[in-house]
């Protein structure tokens, strides 16, 4: 049975040639054998008898003929898109999102919903349904879902697969990697969401081809994660990446850190509907009337329609993002920052403001050398992060 083939293949790609192979076939779409020697430094025969054996496993299949150099126009390879499929989990402070994808990156189900019940056993209950609801509308048997990719807000161990603290859901400690695999009986691997979100930037989106960044995401929270070498900086205790509490204000509001002027306090989602809230309190005039209730998309759409304190407080939050971006990059001195989450919404009247701020207050060698851009995935940025990450985990790669 598939069940019992799959497993055993994991363990003849793992450390061994073939997962180089299959990175680089991953990485292009499509690509010759001669071309996978050439990126691999493998030789010819090499490469000929492993994606022989990959073929025949299924692993890989021939796509296409490629265009002619000079001689026999060469067969592409590819990924076999149905050798199996993976679920992506996107477990954020207010939502829930499933994705059920084959090894095309192409998504066959997918569904958010926003988490009424933030407890353990409310979220998983809501994340078990949604499994079997998703697998059936993709029209994929259960026993071809090979791996769960879970990406998780908060801090994360993912060599053990723990939520070891998530706010704004009261979780601490969960071994949620356990839990879940016992459950659906299949692998799991479990990161922190910016983490995700920067495998997703640099698999798919703009920091493809980056092997130094920081991804920077701004929502209910703002966190960071720290790209090196081409590799995720996890930090001593799986806590790297808290720009959200870096001070950027002695005096400014109290943090749910317990702490003063935490840029997350300032800058992030939280922080926009408190400032937006609290002047419409004063009597500040606003197309937005639901002060009681504040929603972020209200914000959002007030701004981009042009409404005067909408906009007001977007730039005001602006310019805390960028003091905190210019500390990164003097920080790490990467090339690239990448910006995320639910804020680029409003990219058009932050990007110039960002960028003022940035080039004044980063050292001139450090800004010179790095560029700042929004992502393009938005939203889905960490979901394909979570599909990186658990194929890397299942090939070995």
């Amino acid at each position: 049975m598939l069940a019992d083939l799959i497993p055993v293949s994991y363990k003849l790609l793992k450390g061994m040639n073939e997962s180089l192979v299959i990175r680089i076939i991953r990485e292009k779409g499509t690509i010759s054998r001669a071309d996978i020697a050439r990126y691999t430094s493998l030789t010819p025969p090499t490469v000929t008898n492993i994606t022989k054996k990959l073929i025949k496993e299924g692993v890989v299949v021939e796509a296409t003929i490629g265009e002619s150099k000079g001689g026999r126009r060469p067969v592409l390879l590819k990924l076999n898109p149905s050798y199996f499929y993976v679920v992506l989990v996107h477990i954020s402070s207010n939502h829930l999102r499933l994705d059920v994808s084959d090894l095309d990156n192409r998504v066959l189900a997918s569904k958010r919903m926003k988490l009424k019940d933030k407890s353990l056993e409310g979220v998983l209950k809501n994340l078990f349904e949604l499994y079997g609801q998703m697998v059936d509308q993709a029209g994929v048997p259960v026993e071809k879902i090979a791996g769960i990719g879970v990406a998780l807000h908060g801090l994360v161990d993912s060599d053990r697969g723990i939520s070891i603290y998530a706010p704004n859901l009261g979780w601490k400690n969960v071994r949620l990697r356990e839990i879940i695999s016992d459950e659906l009986k299949t692998e799991v691997y479990v990161e922190n969401d910016v983490r995700a979100m920067a495998m997703g930037e640099k698999w798919y989106g703009a920091a493809k081809g980056v092997d130094n960044f920081v991804a920077v995401r701004v929502g209910d929270g703002i966190g960071a994660s720290v790209v090196m070498d081409g590799r995720l900086y996890t930090g001593v205790t799986h806590s790297s990446g808290e720009i959200g509490h870096t001070t950027v204000d002695i005096n400014g509001p109290r943090c749910g850190c317990g702490n003063y002027g935490c840029l997350e306090a300032m800058a992030s989602e939280r922080a926009i509907c408190d400032i937006v809230a609290k002047r419409l309190k004063m009597g500040e005039e606003s197309s937005i009337e639901n002060v009681d209730d504040l929603d972020i998309e209200d914000v959002y759409s007030a701004a981009n329609a042009g409404d005067k304190l909408a906009v007001d407080v977007i730039k005001h939050v602006a310019i805390y993002l960028g003091i905190g971006i210019a500390n990164l990059i003097n920080l790490f001195n990467p090339e690239l920052v990448v910006l995320g989450g639910n804020i680029i919404k409003v990219k058009d009247i932050i990007r110039p403001i960002l960028g003022d701020v940035v080039e004044r207050r980063a050292l001139e060698n450090t800004y010179k050398g790095c560029r700042l851009d929004i992502s393009l995935l938005g939203d889905d940025a960490t979901i394909k992060g979570a599909y990186a990450l658990i194929l890397n985990r299942l090939f070995g790669a």
